[in-house]
Order: structure tokens, then sequence, then C-alpha cells
């Protein structure tokens, strides 16, 4: 990934830091800290997803944003378990089977590949599987962020940290 950052325009540029999200540090503050595209799901724990809240805290400035780009489980899920198709054409179907514990917050996931025949659909095999654990915002007090005003702000010690 980092590769394919430096190939493009200004890419050389930016200062990459490769690490675990919960730990790794610039030892700078920064106006804005980014967690994109459901990165939160892949900390499979609890500990782990403030660890994380607690390490974009630390590299907030005053009145930093701290964004989060995650969808909510519940707008896939239908009670605890989901079939989506990925893609179709004439030759193939990728399906995106997955299986989710509302105890743990856990959704097992598989990517189905399979040829389409003249004999029909048959399953040949998982393209990827995984895991991802939902987060709630809740966790935020944890982290020594607070939430939970109308205005969608959230406060670290003399730090504003607003939420979108």
């Amino acid at each position: 990934m980092v590769a394919r950052l430096r190939e493009k325009p200004g890419g050389e540029a930016l200062d990459v830091v490769v690490g675990d999200m919960t730990s790794a540090t610039t030892s700078k503050t920064y106006p804005l800290v980014y967690l994109v595209f459901n990165t939160v799901y892949n900390i499979l724990t609890q500990e782990g997803q403030v660890e994380c809240f607690r390490n974009a805290a630390r590299h907030l400035e005053d009145g930093g944003l701290f964004v989060i780009e995650a969808a909510p489980p519940w707008i896939l899920i239908r009670g605890n378990q989901f079939v989506n198709v990925e893609y179709i054409s004439t030759g193939s179907v990728v399906l995106d089977v997955n299986q989710y514990d509302h105890v743990t917050q856990i959704l097992d996931e598989n990517h189905v590949t399979s040829p389409l025949t003249a004999s029909g659909w048959a399953p040949s095999h998982a393209v990827s599987s995984g895991q991802a654990r939902w987060t709630s915002w809740r966790r935020l007090r944890a982290s020594g962020l607070s939430s939970g005003r109308a205005d969608g702000t959230a406060s670290r010690s003399s730090n504003r940290a607003r939420f979108m």
C-alpha cells in the first residue's frame, strides 16, 4: 500500500508510519486524525479499539478532528447473518457470506467465488475469509474522549475533538 501511495502525485512527500494503529506514533500532533473505511473493525477486541481511540487522541491538536469512517453493521445485518452478491457475470459469481455474533460483536466473513456453468452453480472456494469487530462509540469515554453531546463534539482535556 505504501508503494502504491508513493506512485501517486505528491506521494513521495508524505510521511508514512507503518505499524499497529493502537500504538504507532509519529511524536507529532495533527489537526485531523482520520480512521478510514471500516479499519476500526479490524481490531478484534474492545481493549484494542479503546487503545486505538486513545492513540488518536494523543495525536490531536487542540481543536483537532477525529474522523471515523465506518458503516454501522446493523445497516447490513439481517438477524445474525447475511449474503450479498459482490460480483456476477455470465461466467462467475462472488458472494459475501457473513455471520454476526451480537454478544461478542464479531463478524465472520467469507468471500466465496464460483464459476457458473451450463450445469449450474458450483461453489469452488473461498477467495478470502476474515473477522471484524464492531465498536460502540460509548468506548470513547474509556479512551479519554467524551461524547454524547447533541452537536456531535467530544473533548479530551483541553482539546476539542469533533466526531463526524
